[in-house]
């Protein structure tokens, strides 16, 4: 052995309790306390730099209250009393003061925003001190503390709900007929990170709607006279359904105005499913295809539905220049629903016109029952560009 090292580390290991040894950093205690370390150091650089901050703000005092001093003695004050008045000025601007404040300066336009914003009591205080310091105010003069801005939100929040209650009624003549629209919703609580499912109420009436509350519905039963809802069995079941116990409720009979959206969804899906494979998957697999496909399509090369014979020979001239003029003049309209405009566009695009451009496809989950419309018609379009197999182009044509 020729490394004398090795050597003497060997001697040491045969030796009673070996005192030579090798061994690695230990990494957890180093990083342990390199972290304890890093507090340590951030922790005294804030109260430095809070430090510094103080004795700016305590000599721009200083020189302010020295500067107003001067110009109201000038001329017949000694040295001596104005440097007493800039002592005395400075303590009372720098020390805080031991009296409750009794200004108050939270209006209804600064609470009305913070519930905009979503800012909790805690993170408002911060901002309301910290804008007062800002602006010169001593905050001890102020009222402002948590449990006084809980209470002023609470008061708020109770005055408006009340204010807009008596507005909504007050427009209300006594023969106004409405229709109540109601349908469930998961929304997160109130209090805490939990969701609740909670009953989204509204009424409509003479062209306009209002929002009643989720879920509690204030007492207008008097005037309602219809209902609008999803054709789902919980709304429509003759016993247990909303419909028959809301009835029950008001003891009379209400005109019912199932949602159109879900009544057309029946007839679109049974078409579907008569052309194509029925699936319980939650995606129908030639749409989830097609989207995939999307970015290596030529949005500019397309085949519109009059370009195949079969297609032709069934629309007229006549019925084709009806479908066109009726949906040039529905998207004049201002739409809700984005599927809406889009599936109108495919249309006059399929017939030939000028539809604009094609959107990226979106949701392909049954849920979304205007995606079977939109996908067929932007498929058959780019017909040339997507593979397709014999039985799928025929469920398409």
């Amino acid at each position: 052995m020729r490394i004398s090292e090795d050597k003497e580390f060997l001697i040491l290991q045969s030796q009673k309790g070996r005192p030579g040894s090798m061994a690695g950093a230990d990494m957890v205690l180093y990083r342990r306390q390199n972290r304890a370390d890093h507090r340590i150091e951030k922790e005294m650089s804030r109260k430095r730099k809070h430090q510094q901050m103080s004795e700016v703000n305590l000599e721009l005092n200083e020189l302010d209250d020295f500067g107003m001093d001067y110009e109201e003695d000038i001329g017949d004050s000694e040295p001596e009393v104005a440097e007493t008045n800039v002592k005395k000025n400075t303590k009372h601007t720098a020390s805080t003061c031991t009296n409750r404040g009794r200004k108050h300066f939270i209006t209804p336009r600064l609470l009305s925003a913070l519930d905009s914003a979503k800012v909790s009591d805690g993170k408002a205080m911060h901002i309301l001190m910290a804008t007062a310091e800002a602006l010169g105010h001593c905050t001890s003069d102020l009222v402002v503390n948590r449990s006084t801005l809980h209470r002023l939100r609470e008061e708020h929040r109770r005055k408006e709900s009340q204010r807009i209650q008596e507005s909504f009624i007050d427009k209300l003549s006594d023969t106004q007929a409405m229709v109540v629209h109601w349908d469930g919703k998961v929304l997160p609580d109130l209090i805490g990170k939990i969701k609740v499912e909670r009953i989204a109420v509204l009424v409509s009436y003479n062209g306009e709607s209002k929002f009643l509350g989720a879920p509690k519905l204030i007492s207008a039963t008097d005037r309602v006279e219809g209902m609008s809802f999803d054709t789902t069995s919980t709304n429509t079941g003759p016993i247990n359904g909303a419909c028959a116990q809301l009835q029950r409720m008001l003891g009379r009979n209400l005109l019912t105005l199932p949602c159109r959206h879900h009544i057309l969804e029946i007839y679109l899906r049974s078409v579907f499913d008569l052309h194509f494979k029925v699936t319980q998957a939650p995606e129908v697999s030639i749409f989830e295809r097609f989207a995939k496909a999307w970015p290596n399509i030529d949005t500019s090369s397309f085949k519109s539905g009059l370009d195949c014979g079969d297609i032709k020979s069934h629309i007229s001239d006549g019925i084709c220049n009806d479908i066109k003029q009726f949906c040039h003049s529905q998207l004049q309209k201002t739409f809700v629903r984005a599927d809406h405009e889009e599936f109108l566009r495919l249309v006059l695009t399929f017939l030939g016109d000028n539809g604009g451009k094609f959107k990226t496809p979106g949701v392909t989950s049954h849920a979304r029952w205007m995606s079977k419309g939109i996908y067929s018609l932007k498929i058959f379009l780019f017909r040339d560009q997507f593979h397709l197999s014999k039985a799928e182009l025929k469920g398409l044509s």
